[in-house]
């Protein structure tokens, strides 16, 4: 278990149904991050920001106050690839 939640990550086809539609992409990336790694909010948002900015994504900053259907397709699919 140990090696697989740190290591192997899975990536769902249809990022919509993986993403909760009443929260921010950023308090959700935060989440996934915090849990993995035992870093402050702030240090958990600069490392989310970071992970966006490596996917190519514009204005990741902006992007982490907006809700999932706020995002293109492809936007989602890359943050459910950041999230990894």
């Amino acid at each position: 278990r140990q090696w697989r939640g740190a290591r192997v990550a899975m990536i769902f086809q249809e990022p919509m149904t993986a993403l909760n539609p009443t929260r921010r992409i950023g308090l959700q990336m935060m989440d996934v991050i915090r849990h993995h790694q035992p870093i402050s909010r702030r240090e958990a948002r600069a490392k989310a920001i970071a992970l966006l900015e490596e996917m190519q994504i514009p204005d990741a900053v902006e992007v982490m106050s907006r809700y999932p259907f706020e995002l293109s397709g492809g936007m989602r699919q890359r943050v459910m690839i950041a999230l990894a």
